[in-house]
């Protein structure tokens, strides 16, 4: 580790994530990346759906691959319908959804790239 990564790991030690002592900054980035990665799939699944459904029309439910990527999606759409109030209309999920993952895709971006400061480009590489 870095002389210069000195991240506060006190939140990561206080629920026991963490043993004292461990390298903070290359498991907060490990976490940083994960996050990001499943952002990406999340929202390329979305497009695929959205981009399979225009072209198929109104057969989509009989495309395996459709149902594929439905398969994929469904679980966080309806983590997002649980979590918004029911004032939001069913048919304005996906979107919801998607801004929800564009939002922690950005800040897991963000994330990564200050903890790359810390640590130095070449050992995030």
């Amino acid at each position: 580790m870095s002389e210069t990564c000195k991240p506060d790991c006190t939140p990561w030690l206080a629920i026991g994530l963490m043993r004292p002592g461990a390298p903070c900054c290359h498991m907060l980035l490990t976490i940083a990346t994960a996050i990001k990665l499943i952002c990406e799939i999340a929202l390329l699944a979305m497009l695929g759906r959205f981009l399979l459904g225009v072209l198929i029309g109104g057969k989509r439910q009989d495309n395996l691959a459709y149902q594929a990527l439905h398969l994929m999606v469904r679980p966080l759409e309806r983590l997002v319908r649980a979590l918004t109030p029911s004032v939001v209309v069913d048919r304005h999920i996906g979107h919801v959804t998607a801004a929800l993952l564009i939002g922690l895709w950005v800040f897991a971006l963000l994330w990564k790239v200050d903890l790359c400061r810390q640590i130095g480009v070449q050992q995030c590489l």
